[in-house]
């Protein structure tokens, strides 16, 4: 019998005088009263499913034609910052991932839901392998909250800034339909949300699914901490549970430095370099779900100031005996290429970036700075309480710069528990692995896996011919203030009071602050999106994983050296359902051609994800239907935010980025 069956006479007469007395009204009375009721009488489970039905409908009261809305587990909190209350929270450090194991009671389904989620970004020191250093933070978590949605719904994303420093949010693979102003980058698309100030991203999740991450877009402030998943669902999804996995867990590595961003680029930016060196430095050690180790007798790579702790305990990931487990790898970093691996298991990769593909097995699967992968960990024959290292292994020939006793493996713990029992981060003493290594395989090419071989699962063909093919050639020039990138002859810089898209909304030419490929016109019947290919020639040393913003990219060539818009006329682009992808990896010395329509109007960023590459020059823009974009009319609040941090800065709309020390 139920405790609630005995107390259930009692809460009838309880509540009863309080139908009677309440002062609301009598419908909200009644609603009250079942939910009590109710309570006593269900298991836990239900009741708190009902509990949250119940206050999704309660939370837009005169709109129930707009579907449920939802409101994370962190507002109560965040209102509380907002006056002023339990500010001491914003320093307390977690590592808490429970919400990486996607729960199995989330609702697969068309109707919209709108999804508020709430973000505080604060500065608090950590030391995530050890090493104590600054961090920028969102909610006071190492990797942030996982937002997971439907194809459909609306995300509404509520960030107040306390850093002293302006910062952006962008939602990394996710086209911005009909909003380009809340896609996040800094200069090219928004102004910076002032210190100590609020401001909401507001939009629809239109032909998304799949895997994706947010991660901060001032600068290179996403390697400071600010990044989290995000796993978008849809009821037409060629990756089926129950078919092709049973369960689903994110994984997020990332690298990690012991000083912020803006101090590594501070002296990258001068004639001395970082450790003797202008190449982007290596990191001081790598992170699997926000946990790394440093090895704290290397005390020459300990910076003064920083203390290091031994770490007591890694990251583990468990998964259930007898089960198929869709891993949802995400490399947040800033610049190290993983190759990643769980001992004596061969994972099959089944998703690239958001592109489900056939299924291929591989013991290391590669990743580099802004992809991401699923891959299924077969577990079918292995017994609850056995456990396996996972390892994440950078590619160190990738690195330009000294590896300064950088310990290219970072490790966690797979445990394989039973599936009917409960589960929990470990803490405490841990029992470690005694599992083999993959021994074979340790080619460190730095180069994604070839196209052929990640072949998508849903057939999709592109155009076959390009109605205009452009170009965007990356080259490096050292000079005494430090080195600089060049894209196609220009230097990015990103004029964060006045973004491009702010002067294409007035008709204003942005060619020069930005390499640009412009995309004007439609051609033919009704009006069709023209179709470009875009050659990406990187003549350097080093490799460079591209990321574009807005449309999708289908990767139809690329190879040894580089070429031109009259050699790509004579060459066979690769039409029959190429890869898709928004982040890919143009190795040195090579090229790259990629595949868009025109048909997302707006200005969208292109970059390398190697954060500080970006900072210094390695970056430019796709403008597709200037005549359309002077139509946009940007939301008052994204007006207001130009104006709060053009006045918190100190500088004009036509300083640079570089010339500031924020």
């Amino acid at each position: 019998m139920l405790i609630g069956d005995l107390l259930l006479p009692c809460a009838f007469a309880a509540l009863g005088r309080l139908v009677l007395v309440s002062p609301l009204p009598l419908s909200d009375r009644c609603v009250f009263c079942g939910a009590v009721l109710l309570s006593f009488s269900i298991p836990l489970r239900l009741r708190n499913r009902f509990e949250t039905e119940l206050h999704r409908h309660k939370t837009s009261p005169g709109h129930p034609e707009k579907g449920p809305v939802f409101h994370s587990a962190y507002k109560p909190l965040w209102e509380a910052h907002r006056r002023g209350q339990q500010l001491e929270t914003l320093k307390k450090v977690t590592y808490d991932h429970e919400d990486y194991r996607l729960s199995s009671d989330f609702e697969i389904t068309d109707i919209p839901t709108e999804r508020n989620y709430y973000f505080d970004v604060s500065e608090v020191t950590a030391a995530p392998d050890g090493v104590t250093r600054k961090m920028f933070l969102v909610n006071a978590r190492v990797n942030g909250e996982l937002i997971e949605a439907n194809e459909g719904d609306t995300i509404k994303l509520h960030v107040r800034n306390w850093l002293r420093v302006g910062t952006g949010i962008h939602f990394h693979g996710i086209p911005q339909a009909h909003v380009n102003y809340f896609d996040g980058p800094v200069g090219v698309v928004t102004c910076p949300i002032a210190s100590k100030s609020e401001f909401t991203f507001s939009f629809k999740l239109v032909n998304v699914c799949g895997t994706y991450f947010w991660h901060g877009h001032r600068n290179t402030q996403s390697v400071d901490g600010i990044n989290g998943p995000v796993v978008v669902h849809c009821r037409n999804d060629a990756l089926k549970k129950g078919a092709d996995f049973d369960r689903e867990q994110v994984v997020m590595v990332t690298d990690n430095y012991h000083e912020l961003s803006s101090v590594i680029m501070e002296k990258l930016r001068s004639s001395a370099g970082v450790y003797g060196s202008t190449s982007t430095p290596t990191p001081k050690s790598g992170l699997i779900q926000g946990r790394g180790d440093f090895d704290c007798k290397n005390r020459t790579n300990i910076l003064k100031g920083h203390s290091c702790k031994k770490q007591s305990i890694y990251s583990e990931i468990a998964v259930p005996a007898g089960s198929l487990t869709r891993l949802r790898f995400i490399n947040a970093g800033m610049h190290a290429f993983w190759r990643i691996s769980v001992d004596e298991h061969e994972m099959k990769l089944i998703e690239v970036d958001d592109t489900p593909i056939d299924a291929v097995g591989m013991p290391r699967i590669p990743i580099n700075a802004g992809q991401r992968f699923s891959a299924v960990l077969d577990t079918r024959s292995d017994k609850a309480g056995s456990s396996f290292w996972m390892r994440s292994f950078a590619a160190t020939q990738c690195f330009r710069a000294p590896l300064n006793g950088f310990n290219p493996e970072t490790l966690a713990i797979v445990r394989v528990v039973d599936p009917y029992a409960s589960t929990s981060s470990s803490s405490g003493q841990q029992k470690f692995p005694t599992s083999t290594p993959f021994t074979h395989d340790l080619v460190e090419l730095c180069e994604d896996p070839a196209t052929s071989i990640l072949r998508p699962r849903v057939a999709e063909n592109t155009a076959d011919t390009a109605d205009q093919v452009d170009y965007f050639n990356a080259t490096y020039i050292l000079a005494p203030e430090g080195g600089r990138f060049y894209m196609n002859g220009i230097s990015f810089e990103a004029y964060a009071y006045d973004p491009l898209l702010f002067r294409a909304i007035r008709g204003e030419s942005i060619a020069n602050r930005s390499a640009t490929v412009i995309m004007s016109e439609t051609t033919g019947e009704g009006g069709r999106a023209r179709v470009h290919d875009i050659i990406v020639n990187n003549p350097g040393g080093g490799a460079h994983p591209f990321h574009l913003h807005g449309p999708r990219s289908y990767i139809v060539g690329g190879g040894d050296g580089t070429i031109s818009k009259e050699t790509w006329a004579t060459m066979t682009p690769m039409t029959q359902n190429p890869t898709r992808r928004d982040v890919f990896t143009v190795p040195p010395n090579s090229y790259i051609v990629i595949r868009i329509v025109a048909d997302l109007v707006g200005v969208h960023a292109f970059h390398c994800h190697v954060s500080p590459h970006t900072s210094v020059g390695m970056a430019g823009a796709l403008v597709v239907r200037p005549d359309l974009i002077r139509q946009i009319q940007l939301p008052q609040e994204s007006i207001d935010m130009c104006k709060a941090s053009h006045y918190d800065s100190g500088f004009s709309e036509e300083t640079p980025e570089s010339a500031r020390r924020r």
